[in-house]
């Protein structure tokens, strides 16, 4: 009997394993495409919280609230991450920052007005002066 050549070997290793690869390829393809599902629903469910606070004019949260949710919730994921409820708090998380969205536009909006007054100022105190 002749020993194998090299080539042999991996012809015949590469037809034991390609099935494996096969079904290994696909579980990759498979977790792959849940993993951005569940990014797009969630960044979905962020839009849509962002909207509804929006729409329904809900006061900005104070900075020590914000603070407190985002770290609370940001803790919760991290804790219950190898459970059901892992997937809640990843939507309460994202949803909140959706809320939270709203509260940092409230916050540019507000600066912009405080800088145009500034502004105006600026331009009367110049006058004046002269």
């Amino acid at each position: 009997m002749q020993p194998e050549s090299t080539a042999d070997r991996a012809a015949h290793h590469a037809t034991e394993t390609a099935p494996a690869s096969r079904e290994q390829a696909q579980l990759q393809n498979s977790t792959l495409r849940n993993t951005y599902r569940l990014l797009s629903m969630t960044l979905a469910f962020s839009a849509i919280t962002a909207a509804t606070s929006a729409a329904l004019s809900l006061p900005a949260p104070g900075l020590l609230l914000t603070l407190i949710g985002y770290f609370g919730l940001l803790f919760l994921t991290m804790k219950t991450r190898n459970s059901v409820w892992g997937l809640a708090s990843v939507f309460a998380l994202t949803g909140f920052m959706g809320d939270i969205k709203t509260f940092h536009d409230d916050i540019h909006s507000r600066l912009q007005q405080q800088e145009e007054r500034l502004i105006m100022l600026d331009r009367k105190s110049h006058s004046v002066s002269r």
